[in-house]
């Protein structure tokens, strides 16, 4: 059914086609040929199925009939028009150029014809052949001033500035004095270095349009390329007094001094600035942000800057993004707490923005304030419950007090919303496999680390965990080694790393090895820890070092409580495992 409606469509548009005799429809059938009965069947059927099929996209179909139409009439200039139409598309240019210039030819005053193949010129950069044709379409079509604006557009394409011009100078003659021309032509100019003819054109358009300060502006950019500074300062005064709340004037001259480097001037317009309130206030952050990073370069000083901030903050105190600048400064200076009472002001006004809450976890993690952090993790999760990262962060929360179930749980639901994100993805396989392991279900715990190296075998906090684990369960010590050995060779010198290979080693009998590296891990730690001193001692009893072993195991004891064979070993002076 729907291919009878289609046909019968089709057969209406002919028959319309067919009844229309003017030269500037898109489609009529040539009418030099005389048909006989049977061959107007045949055109028309054909020249229907060809429409049809070019519309169902079957392009090879619809090329074949069209060519049976051109051989019942060889004159066709609609059949070439279609014709070249599914060659376009099919990236023939070529092809379709040599069919619309006989459909041209065969049919010169058709409009549609002229600009298709027009358009063809313009992608095969043929400008010449293009202008050509857009300057017989206006001679035959007056009132089509458009002609003459592709014809100036085309000059301008390939650098022809003064065929460009010559155009719009037509147009102007034809229209009088009219923004676009005049913007052109003076653009032209500057290309040009023809300094007195841009400054020309835009004293044409401050006299047509005397209202509009940007055509001062840019009257500005002349004087100023042609280093005429004392007309440029005429011009601001100018400027302001014709609109002395344009912000965007205060911002161009700002920008003047700023290349001057006068910097007195430069602060005295940019403190105008950054107040007036038709200038969106991002423009104003991004301005602030680029001085930031080039104070040193601009010589500008930061204090300036940090005032500014303040000034920007008292004109517009609910303005999350000022806010946000705000506590961007105070964060780089490392006020972090004050940084988190701006990035809580921005919440209550704006509780939507993902990216600020996110900010705040953070800042909660940096200061350890977990109890801050469990709070504002468990309302961004409400209201952010497809975020991976604040389920991340409040489980956390919980693992640092030992609550490892409710943690492992809080990290199970967080790792299923991670999507093509693999580092994130480990981040949370190693906290659940940290959980698993003081929940003592090891075996679920080495699993689960097993997940994080087949994602990121070189996560160097999971292999020494790991690594170590494995060398406490006594399981699979030669695997523990390998990942230790790889944490050594990524960091050498690191005393973490270093003692648990020692302790691996320890574990695999390698005494002497052992102590090498743990030695090492002595001399190299600030503050040694009771268990690593109590290793230590272990390593020095089995290197026969019995004297220094129970001095190792005192000094264990008195740092902390050690393991609960500690006070047997100094008792028996010996080591027990």
């Amino acid at each position: 059914m729907r291919e009878v409606a289609l046909l019968i469509l089709l057969f209406v548009f002919s028959f319309n086609l067919k009844a229309v005799d003017s030269s500037t429809d898109r489609l009529i059938f040539n009418k030099e040929k005389i048909l006989n009965e049977s061959q107007s069947l045949d055109f028309e059927y054909s020249f229907i199925e060809g429409i049809k099929f070019k519309m169902l996209g079957d392009y090879k179909l619809a090329i074949k009939w069209f060519s049976r139409c051109l051989s019942i009439d060889k004159t066709s200039s609609a059949v070439r028009y279609e014709l070249s139409n599914i060659y376009i598309l099919i990236g023939d240019y070529t092809t379709a150029m040599d069919l619309l210039k006989d459909a041209v030819k065969y049919n010169p005053n058709n409009i549609w014809y002229k600009l298709q193949l027009a358009n063809i010129y313009k992608k095969q950069s043929m400008i010449t052949q293009a202008c050509n044709l857009y300057e017989d379409l206006y001679k035959k079509n007056q009132d089509r001033i458009d002609f003459i604006f592709m014809q100036a557009s085309l000059y301008v394409s390939v650098k022809e500035w003064k065929k460009a011009i010559k155009k719009y100078d037509k147009i102007e003659k034809l229209k009088g004095i009219a923004e676009f021309t005049s913007i052109e032509k003076y653009k032209i100019y500057r290309k040009l270095n023809k300094s007195k003819d841009a400054e020309k054109e835009i004293f044409n358009l401050i006299k047509e349009f005397p209202q509009k300060s940007e055509y001062l502006i840019m009257l500005a950019d002349v004087y100023i390329l042609d280093k005429k500074d004392s007309k440029v300062l005429d011009l601001f005064k100018e400027m302001i007094e014709m609109n002395p709340e344009n912000g965007f004037i205060y911002f161009y001259i700002t920008e003047f001094y700023k290349k001057r480097k006068n910097i007195e001037k430069f602060k005295e317009y940019l403190n105008i600035a950054v107040l007036k309130d038709d200038v969106d206030i991002s423009y104003k952050i991004q301005y602030i942000i680029q001085l930031f990073i080039n104070t040193d370069k601009l010589n500008i000083d930061r204090t300036y800057l940090k005032i500014l901030v303040n000034k920007l903050l008292n004109a517009y105190p609910k303005e999350p993004a000022v806010l946000s600048l705000k506590a961007d400064i105070l964060k780089a200076e490392g006020s972090i707490k004050e940084a988190r009472n701006l990035i809580l002001r921005i919440i209550e006004i704006d509780p939507y923005s993902y990216k600020i809450w996110e900010g705040l976890l953070f800042i909660d993690n940096q200061l350890e304030d977990f109890k801050s952090l469990r709070k504002h993790s468990a309302s961004a999760i409400i209201n952010f419950p497809k975020e991976p990262i604040p389920y991340i962060l409040n489980g956390i929360s919980y693992l640092i007090e030992e609550k490892n179930l409710v943690a492992y749980e809080i990290f199970s639901k967080g790792a299923a919303l991670v999507n093509k994100n693999n580092t994130l993805l480990s981040q949370f396989y190693s906290y659940q496999a940290e959980c698993l392991y003081n929940l003592k279900r090891v075996d679920e715990a080495f699993a689960m680390y097993d997940k994080v190296l087949d994602i990121d075998p070189v996560n160097i906090n999971v292999l020494n965990n790991y690594s170590y684990y494995l060398s406490i369960a006594g399981k699979d010590l030669a695997k523990a080694e390998r990942m230790i050995s790889k944490c050594i060779e990524l960091e050498d010198n690191n005393p973490t790393y270093m003692d648990t290979y020692a302790w691996v080693l320890f574990k695999r009998k390698r005494y002497k090895e052992a102590y090498f590296y743990m030695k090492r891990v002595i001399e190299l730690s600030k503050n040694v820890s009771s268990v690593l001193m109590e290793h230590y001692g272990d390593i020095l009893f089995m290197n026969k070092k019995e004297k220094e072993a129970l001095e190792a195991w005192k000094k264990a004891l008195d740092n902390g409580e050690g393991s609960d064979l500690l006070r047997r070993k100094i008792k028996e002076k010996k080591f027990i495992e």
